[in-house]
């Protein structure tokens, strides 16, 4: 049971990997520790389960009390993972209001990353579960900033929909989202005209206070 490849897989990451959940069950009984052993790539079996797409073996690794918050070198946890890799079913397996808002090592949160991945399953699952939205991360950027500079018209409609968003965030270099808009395309006039028509400034204070 202890035994690992050359990669640090434990048996335990193969079956959350490959989606066996019966051998999955049945490991974590006889062998529950294996749930907090991570691979080489800092990996723990839940992260090696999402990744994979594995709902079922997901679901039977959250039953294990304190797996939900394990976290890689980037201090990511499960829920990090589905928000940037997993679908919506994934996404809604893995909430919970303790890690709902907990920041990665970079200050990304569950809804920033998502909003990066371009996940819009994710951020629908996230706000309507009560993620922060004005949240930023080590670069005082939100997931409003990361949605227009990568003119993903759908995720900005999308985040503009939540009644608290503060547009006019400014990050480390003083950039609004309106800063950050891809001029000259059309996406970014789309994106344009819909943080003017809520407010948006290119002269905002730092981290909208004054």
């Amino acid at each position: 049971m202890q035994e690992r490849n050359e990669s640090g897989d434990s048996v335990l990451h193969l079956m959350s990997q490959f989606g066996y959940d019966e051998l999955v069950k049945a490991t974590l009984t006889q062998a529950k520790q294996l749930a907090y052993t991570s691979n080489n790539l800092s990996h723990f079996p839940i992260h090696s389960a999402i990744l994979s797409g594995q709902q079922e073996c997901v679901k039977l690794l959250l039953a294990v009390e304190g797996v939900d918050e394990l976290t890689d070198d980037e201090g990511r946890h499960a829920l990090h993972y589905a928000a940037q890799y997993g679908d919506k079913d994934m996404v809604k397996r893995c909430l919970n209001s303790k890690t709902l808002d907990s920041a990665d090592r970079q200050g990304q949160t569950p809804l920033i990353l998502a909003t990066i991945a371009h996940n819009l399953d994710a951020i629908n699952e996230l706000l309507a579960f009560g993620a922060q939205i004005n949240l930023t991360d080590n670069e005082s950027r939100s997931a409003l900033h990361y949605a227009v500079e990568s003119n993903d018209v759908d995720g900005v409609k999308r985040l503009l929909t939540a009644s608290n968003i503060d547009v006019n965030l400014s990050d480390y270099d003083s950039h609004t989202p309106l800063d950050l808009i891809q001029e000259h395309t059309p996406d970014g006039e789309s994106i344009k005209n819909l943080l003017t028509a809520h407010g948006a400034s290119k002269t905002a204070s730092k981290n909208g206070k004054p």
